[in-house]
């Protein structure tokens, strides 16, 4: 179960969403706060921080565990365009959470 080249995939991607609101994050933002300038601004500081965290964890040393866990998330919020870095956050530190209380 060797998924490195999405893990790989994310990681530059969260990288570009950190450069100035990657274009996919303001669209996503856009797309979700259409008439709405003050959401969309909060959404693409909340996604690039997000997406700053998801890239410390995937330059961090991850488990194998973890590296799963993470790739299954990055899969599960997947959009059209880029990720939902704020729930690939949520889903990968409460499946590790769980992992972890879980003795796995």
């Amino acid at each position: 179960m060797k998924r490195l080249p999405l893990l790989a995939a994310a990681s530059v991607l969260a990288q570009n969403a950190l450069a100035n609101g990657a274009d996919d994050v303001r669209a996503n933002c856009g797309d979700d706060w259409p008439n709405n300038y003050q959401m969309q601004e909060f959404c693409i500081e909340q996604q690039k921080t997000a997406a700053s965290s998801v890239s410390r964890y995937i330059h961090g040393s991850l488990t194998e565990a973890e590296k799963g866990i993470m790739n299954q998330c990055a899969e599960d919020w997947q959009l059209s365009r880029g990720y939902n870095w704020e729930m690939v956050l949520f889903c990968f530190e409460q499946q590790n959470a769980a992992r972890k209380r879980l003795g796995k």
